[in-house]
């Protein structure tokens, strides 16, 4: 009589009616093949000097003019609209700045936001609508290179406006990189002596600013490099009213010069 032994392959299914093979190893699925999501730009790998060249890009207005204007959400960035526009310039928005480039990530947060704030020259129509966003962009306030106020700091003397005006003056002693300073001064109608005493109100409601733009150049007239003053151009306008407007300009000048030179 024979014994005969059949070696079942591991594999061996029983498909065709025997028994199981107890010690068949199981073999385990195929796993498929990781795929790569070849839509994915490494942009984090480009050298940093690429990415600054793509965010001065994306970020920079055309014109380099962004207007700001307090709204529902105070002085917000993303909810800024144009408020003043001058004569034969068009529409400022924000159609030509990649604001949703700041939300992709942590990173090119972090690296792209300062050039948002330092190659653009912010424009606000009150010194209001400036106070309100020093204080909501706090952090960015050592970024900004140029701001330009238009309407007159000096049209109205309330105290609102003194307390907007100290308040964002303060603000400004944190923006170590600015560059310009843009005030409208309201000259109209006024005598020598108004003038003066327009410069001595100004030097008081920017105190604190002066003399930390001083302190920190180490030069008591350091401020005088980055304002620049211009005359509220709103009002009407006679034959000579303009060239007297001038003069004045310069007698603010002076006499804010004396001011910080005690």
């Amino acid at each position: 009589m024979f014994n005969i032994r059949i070696r079942v392959p591991s594999t061996y299914d029983g498909s065709d009616g025997s028994p199981p093979n107890p010690k068949r190893r199981k073999v385990a699925p195929t796993e498929p093949e990781e795929q790569t999501n070849e839509s994915s730009f490494p942009f984090s790998r480009l050298p940093g000097e690429i990415r600054n060249l793509i965010y001065k890009y994306a970020l920079t207005a055309t014109d380099g003019e962004i207007y700001i204007r307090r709204g529902p959400g105070e002085g917000t960035l993303d909810r800024t609209k144009p408020v003043r526009v001058s004569p034969g310039s068009r529409k400022k928005n924000f159609t030509d700045i990649a604001l949703h480039l700041l939300q992709a990530n942590k990173e090119i947060h972090g690296e792209s936001t300062p050039l948002l704030y330092s190659r653009n020259t912010f424009h606000f129509d009150i010194v209001g609508d400036l106070s309100s966003f020093l204080g909501r962009h706090a952090l960015h306030v050592r970024d900004l290179t140029r701001i330009v106020i238009d309407n007159s700091l000096n049209a109205h003397h309330g105290v609102t406006t003194r307390q907007h005006a100290e308040m964002a003056f303060s603000m400004l002693i944190f923006a170590e990189n600015l560059e310009h300073l843009g005030i409208t001064i309201d000259l109209h109608a006024k005598s020598h002596l108004q003038t003066v005493s327009a410069a001595a109100n100004f030097h008081r409601m920017a105190r604190n600013w002066l003399l930390a733009v001083g302190a920190r150049k180490r030069d008591k007239l350091a401020a005088l490099d980055i304002l620049a003053f211009k005359s509220d151009t709103s009002w009407p306008r006679f034959h000579d009213q303009a060239a007297r407007e001038a003069q004045l300009l310069v007698v603010f000048e002076d006499a804010l010069n004396r001011l910080l030179r005690v």
